[in-house]
């Protein structure tokens, strides 16, 4: 299976892309999707923690590992240590359900990306897979604040002029432009976005834009 994860300019193409899972619907949804994407990547789906390893350590370079951390031999921090180690340099991120806090921060610190809930829909995977091969690491809204809830279900205190600005910025406005639609001034444009990604725990603009559809505020 083929395909191709690129931003407008900023992603980079992976080439090989390891779903570390049960071959789930979900799993398979996801290869899909990312087929979909553009060419030139190869998709795997391996079920077996001894297969997953055997492929990394030979040397198959995959730029991107989604593991399942419930997989059998793969729910403790020495497994998932395992599996950082041998995909270097390519990345790591968790896709699974809740994993817990904990081991995503563990994990995190051995040098995985994040996580990406299996609760996520395909258009919100896809995009957050996007955002990891930026270079940046990613972590739903409620995890990037440090809070163990699922992202989305948590009252995130956004303002109405806040939903404003992040539909202009997701239209692909300027900070310039969007103070002309809300009679503010550029610099307090910027303001307001400072205040909307610590509200979403973003890292910038896209992310908050991306967090935003996630939890339905746009």
């Amino acid at each position: 299976m083929t395909s191709n994860i690129q931003g407008p300019g900023q992603a980079e193409a992976p080439g090989k892309i390891l779903i570390a899972d049960q071959k789930s619907l979900i799993a398979e949804a996801v290869a899909r999707g990312l087929a979909t994407l553009a060419d030139e990547v190869e998709v795997d789906i391996m079920t077996r923690p001894d297969d997953i390893l055997a492929a990394l350590g030979e040397g198959h370079g995959y730029a991107l590992v989604l593991l399942n951390a419930a997989l059998p031999e793969m729910r403790d921090m020495d497994a998932i240590g395992r599996v950082i180690d041998a995909a270097a340099p390519g990345r790591v991120i968790l896709f699974s359900g809740d994993p817990g806090f904990d081991l995503i921060r563990q994990a995190m610190a051995r040098g995985a990306q994040g996580f990406i809930p299996q609760t996520f829909s395909l258009e919100a995977t896809l995009a957050a897979i996007r955002y990891v091969m930026t270079g940046e690491p990613f972590l739903p809204a409620g995890y990037a604040m440090g809070e163990r809830q699922q992202a989305g279900l948590s009252d995130s205190g956004i303002e109405d002029r806040e939903i404003r600005i992040l539909k202009l910025i997701a239209q692909g406005m300027t900070n310039k432009e969007i103070g002309a639609e809300i009679d503010a001034t550029e610099t307090m444009v910027k303001m307001y976005m400072r205040t909307i990604c610590q509200k979403l725990g973003a890292r910038n603009r896209a992310h908050a834009v991306m967090i935003a559809r996630e939890r339905a505020l746009i």
